[in-house]
């Protein structure tokens, strides 16, 4: 018998005690209890703040949660947006390296651009290297994800009613009604009588020659020289010669100096590059090149003049330097299905146009 009262008066014991546990506030995951009896919060802190002056910025991260981050090397970014009329906009990003941030932005910077109420959203990412953490996923990623976030409708000026610049007096604005015209004795130019139509004597007149309209459009300038053919060769001939790549460099960036006005071909472009043994002369000489080349280019040109790199990371960067200003925009998803990883390929649809 005693065993048994034992036994139930413990399970009581520790019935109550896990109904206690709630009522208290720090048997969730959030909340614990200190050695002091207070509570102290797991969740990260972020807030925005708007004034009719600026607005206020703030994370907080939990002590041990920042230490952690910090033993691990990992750091935490926030990142700031706004919603614009031509689509979300990153105002600007913060690496954290206090527990505690808070910062203060002028409305009149964020506004820039924007009337009437806009929305905006501060963004914290845990960040290694070069990748993301993902806490949905819980793996990381290399696109930036945001682990917490908060959100926020700040009120911009309205739109001023006002006209541009030359816009004539009276127009687009309340005008008073107009006064009926009364001769005046200071008027300069009072009003006359309409003349009478007459029959104008009939005159004989030269023939002249047409005048220009002045609508029609210029005509285009003519494109620069190109290198002859030619005097192209005798030096593609002469860099094929040459022993090493430093001597091939040297040799390219005395000529280019030479060419003044001329300008290279993709195909000159693509010879030259093929004398190089090795990428990384090859891409000094490709960003040399780019300020000679006869553009606007196309986008199986730029193809053409990157087939001689052998890496990707060589190759992407000689890719920028040629395909800006293309000729067909278009068809750039042709030269960002040459690059293997996604991060070069996102890159040349962004940075290309």
């Amino acid at each position: 018998m005693k065993c048994i009262r034992l036994i139930l008066g413990l399970t009581c014991v520790l019935i109550g005690f896990c109904m206690a546990l709630p009522q208290n506030g720090y048997a969730h995951g959030n909340t614990h209890r200190n050695t002091r009896g207070n509570t102290r919060s797991y969740r990260t802190k972020m807030s925005i703040t708007p004034t009719p002056n600026n607005v206020f910025l703030m994370v907080k991260l939990p002590r041990h949660r920042f230490r952690k981050l910090s033993r691990r090397g990992w750091q935490p970014v926030a990142r700031l947006w706004i919603r614009r009329s031509t689509g979300w906009v990153r105002i600007g990003r913060r690496i954290l390296r206090r527990r505690r941030w808070t910062r203060g932005i002028a409305t009149g910077r964020i506004c820039r651009g924007s009337f009437g109420k806009v929305k905006l959203v501060l963004q914290m990412g845990v960040r290694n290297g070069r990748f993301w953490w993902n806490r949905y996923a819980r793996k990381w990623q290399s696109s930036f994800i945001s682990i917490r976030q908060s959100i926020a409708w700040i009120q911009c000026p309205p739109v001023p009613d006002d006209m541009p610049p030359g816009t004539p007096k009276g127009i687009g604005s309340i005008v008073a009604p107009a006064q009926p015209n009364t001769p005046s004795q200071h008027d300069p130019f009072p009003p006359t009588a309409p003349a009478q139509p007459t029959q104008p004597p009939p005159v004989q007149s030269a023939p002249t020659q047409p005048e220009p309209s002045p609508s029609e459009p210029n005509q285009a300038p003519p494109p620069p020289p190109v290198v002859p053919t030619k005097a192209f060769l005798s030096f593609h001939s002469s860099m094929k010669d040459a022993s090493f790549d430093n001597g091939r460099y040297k040799m390219l960036k005395s000529w280019l100096r030479r060419l003044q006005s001329l300008r290279l071909r993709p195909g000159h472009i693509y010879q030259l590059l093929k004398t190089f043994s090795f990428d990384s002369t090859r891409t000094k000489a490709a960003i040399r090149m780019s300020r000679y080349v006869l553009r606007p280019l196309k986008v199986q040109q730029v193809i053409r003049i990157i087939k001689p790199f052998s890496f990707g990371s060589s190759k992407l960067k000689a890719a920028l330097y040629y395909c800006r200003g293309l000729e067909d925009p278009l068809n750039i998803h042709l030269l960002a299905k040459q690059f293997n990883f996604s991060r070069s390929k996102r890159k040349i649809m962004r940075r290309c146009r």
